[in-house]
């Protein structure tokens, strides 16, 4: 922290004016239209805080929220909860769009978790028999088997937005124009003619409930939107439990 900022807060501290919370959740103080951060939406003391906490005396409210945590879902909605105890909601389905609406702290909560993508590229794959006849058909090749392990996005992206993104993180790791797999007689090459035959699923890493172990599953798959409870014949009748 400069000698601006300490100056600055001294002045805040002279004049009595109080720490406020934002609607974002973080700490600040504010003197006319002059402000300075003292606690991170997320819930992360600055070093203006800590500078703050020492001249006045006054120990800071840990606004914000945890940033590990799971967040819950309340029909078409979810929401975490901030230190506070307030809910806070973060995205909601929209069955017009079929797809989820962010709020502002939302894209900040989403944007912090990442989501590693299982991707397949639609080929063509052409071959000669042993009677030395040709052969052509269309299938799809896991990226992974060409080298390219990782592909991993923010969760604070549209449906239309993650495809893309992906499409372009294995276009700049792979030359598509060149054959991608060759083996024997076989030559699996690029389907540029089947471009939306990708295959792109989400995949997710959780702990076992009852054994402790950590296990990879595969979400849907990237365009094959979940149906919302609201959908639903009878919505209203649903367990909670199942909701």
């Amino acid at each position: 922290m400069n000698a601006r900022q300490r100056t600055k807060i001294n002045a805040f501290v002279a004049s009595g004016q109080h720490v406020a919370n934002t609607p974002s959740g973080a700490v600040l103080t504010r003197q006319g239209p002059r402000f300075q951060i003292l606690v991170t939406s997320s819930g992360d003391r600055t070093e203006a805080g800590a500078y703050y906490e020492q001249k006045s005396g006054q120990e800071l409210h840990m606004g914000g929220y945890d940033a590990s945590q799971a967040p819950q879902r309340s029909g078409d909605t979810e929401y975490i909860m901030t230190r506070s105890g307030e809910q806070r909601v973060t995205r909601r389905w929209d069955a017009a769009s079929q797809d989820y609406v962010f709020t502002k702290i939302g894209k900040r909560f989403y944007g912090r978790l990442k989501r590693n993508y299982v991707v397949q590229v639609p080929v063509r794959v052409t071959g000669v028999r042993k009677n030395g006849t040709t052969y052509t058909i269309r299938s799809t090749l896991p990226v992974a088997k060409l080298g390219v392990d990782r592909v991993e996005l923010p969760l604070n992206l549209t449906a239309a937005q993650r495809t893309l993104r992906v499409k372009e993180l294995v276009r700049t790791q792979l030359d598509l124009t060149r054959p991608l797999y060759e083996v024997s007689k076989e030559s699996w090459e690029y389907d540029a003619s089947s471009d939306g035959a990708w295959i792109i699923h989400e995949e997710t890493v959780a702990r076992h409930p009852d054994s402790g172990a950590m296990v990879v599953a595969l979400d849907r798959r990237v365009g094959a939107l979940p149906m919302s409870p609201s959908e639903l014949p009878f919505a209203e009748h649903l367990c909670k439990e199942h909701s």
